[in-house]
């Protein structure tokens, strides 16, 4: 017969099995996710257990696998930046070609002809690029020295 704090653990570390099974999480949002309906206690030891089972995957490998997924989405390196800050993940290194790369094909998604942008085009893909989450030294070297 188990405790009802041995009960409640049990409970905690099947639901840490669940949410890793389902995508990988790191330890903030397991954290967020458990003290809604664990106590701080129980959260503490599942954390432990599952940091020992290895289940959880490390901040580094974490931080780099939402970086090329967020690059892949085409988003920029302010946006890649405050994202693993939400999310407890360490930040990355910017890579000055990818960045210039993305920004250059949202433009040629968005206008017709890119080459020659008219100054309110340049506008409104300074606009384009900011709301991606692109940095102004990027989004000036795309629209002023590449179209």
């Amino acid at each position: 017969m188990m405790t009802e704090q041995e009960e409640e653990y049990q409970k905690a570390l099947d639901k840490v099995s669940y949410y890793l099974s389902v995508r990988d999480h790191t330890l903030k949002e397991l954290n967020t996710k458990l003290c809604r309906k664990f106590s701080p206690e129980v959260v503490g030891q599942v954390l432990e257990k599952a940091i020992d089972l290895n289940w959880i995957t490390s901040p580094k490998e974490m931080a780099a696998k939402v970086k090329d997924t967020l690059d892949m989405k085409r988003k920029g390196f302010l946006y890649i930046s405050q994202y693993l800050r939400q999310k407890g993940l360490p930040a990355v290194d910017k890579n000055e070609e990818i960045e210039i790369e993305k920004a250059c094909d949202i433009i040629n998604q968005h206008f017709k002809q890119p080459e020659g942008l008219s100054y309110d085009e340049k506008h409104k893909a300074l606009r384009l690029l900011k709301n991606r989450g692109f940095d102004l030294e990027t989004i000036n070297k795309v629209i002023y020295d590449v179209f």
